[in-house]
Parts: C-alpha cells; structure tokens; sequence
C-alpha cells in the first residue's frame, strides 16, 4: 500500500522549531514580545509572523545561512524519504512556516526534490532582499489567520483515491489535518490532541518507526 505523505517543518521534519531560532537570533527583543501576544490570542498566527521576521535585519541568504550552520533535520529523515520513493508513497513538507529557511535545511541535506507547501516569503527585487508573504494554501473552512491549512493537501490526495498519512507535532494548523488523514504519526500538542479526541496516533521521536509502518504495509495485501 502507498500513501501521501504530508509531514510538518518545525519541530518534525527538523529537529528544532527553526523559525523560533531565526527570531531569537536576529530579533530577540521583539519576537518575544510578539509570541507573547499571540499565546495571549492579541494577534494570530500570521500576525506573530510576520512582526518577528519584518523586525529582522538581516538579509534572506544570511539568515539561510545561518539555518544551514545551526539546524537539523530529525533523526531517520533520510531513510523515511528514500523508503517512500521505494514503496511508492509520495512524500512533501507541508508547513505554516516560511519556504525560505524550510528550503536551506532540505536543500543542505541534499532533499532538492521534495516538495515543500507552505507560505512564501518573495524577495523584493534582489533575490536576498526585502520580501513580501504570500499565503497560496487556502481551503473553505481553514482559518484564514493561520497561514497554510494542511487540510488542503490531505483532501486532494483522498479526492484522488489515495491513502494519506500526517506527521506532525503542532495544534494550531497540525489539528484539521490529523482529523483528515487516514494514519497519523504524533508527538507533543498534537499527540495529546490526538488522544484528547479519539484520533488514532502513533507516537514518534523518530522517522524510523514511519519507515518500518511504510515498509509492512508496502508489502502486506491490505
């Protein structure tokens, strides 16, 4: 059996929340302030943001720089990308993050092909310049604030007859789309969210227990 594969960035496919170290490096008096009112629900997701990297100096090609020096992907990363090419499934990042530093991580470890769905940070201009947010990941029904609604991507796949499985760690945005997909694999909020609400979930600390599930059901007769 072959599934659509949609995993979360931060603090999934990467090890760290990398948004959350790009913030308190290059803007850590500010981000602060601004994740503190967004846990207080003064402004959302997008607002939080949005604040944190427009107070940030430092140019897109620094900050992927830095990304690249300081943040990794989650142990068993590699072995779960090549074990869905070899079953069949089709594997993408989808985040609520920004493509721009999701791309320096997968790019440094030499994860070119994989598809990435999450909002986008366009240079104005120079390619390592200013930019603007755009938001392309939009269904009926998703909360507009939240940046990418993951559910998008799950109810494709299904629409197309495929099997899906979600990888997350989050709430916010990770909660639409764990209650769509067929399989689960869960760690943290989404994990006790999981469970708070009768929603079959594997726990994972790392990819190599979604390897060996893709690998049984590869070669079951379900």
């Amino acid at each position: 059996m072959t599934f659509y594969i949609a995993c979360d960035f931060d603090d999934t496919a990467a090890s760290q929340n990398v948004a959350h170290l790009l913030l308190a490096e290059f803007a850590p008096d500010t981000s602060e302030m601004h994740r503190r009112a967004f846990q207080r629900g003064e402004i959302t997701f997008r607002e939080y943001q949005e604040r944190g990297f427009d107070d940030i100096e430092a140019t897109v090609c620094e900050m992927s720089e830095f990304v690249r020096l300081n943040a990794t992907l989650r142990p068993g990363f590699a072995t779960l990308v090549k074990t869905a090419g070899e079953t069949g499934s089709s594997f993408k990042v989808v985040s609520a993050g920004l493509t721009f530093y999701i791309r320096a991580l997968l790019d440094a470890g030499q994860f070119r092909d994989i598809e990435v769905i999450a909002a986008t940070a366009t240079p104005l201009g120079a390619d390592c310049g200013p930019f603007r947010y755009d938001y392309p990941v939009r269904q009926d029904g998703c909360d507009p604030a939240g940046a990418v609604c993951k559910c998008k991507s799950i109810m494709e796949a299904k629409a197309a007859g495929m099997k899906t499985m979600f990888i997350g760690d989050g709430l916010r945005s990770d909660a639409c789309a764990a209650a769509a997909a067929d399989v689960v694999f869960a760690r943290g909020r989404l994990l006790a969210y999981c469970r708070d609400n009768d929603i079959p979930a594997t726990p994972f600390d790392t990819f190599d227990v979604v390897a060996e599930f893709l690998n049984r059901r590869a070669s079951s007769r379900d």
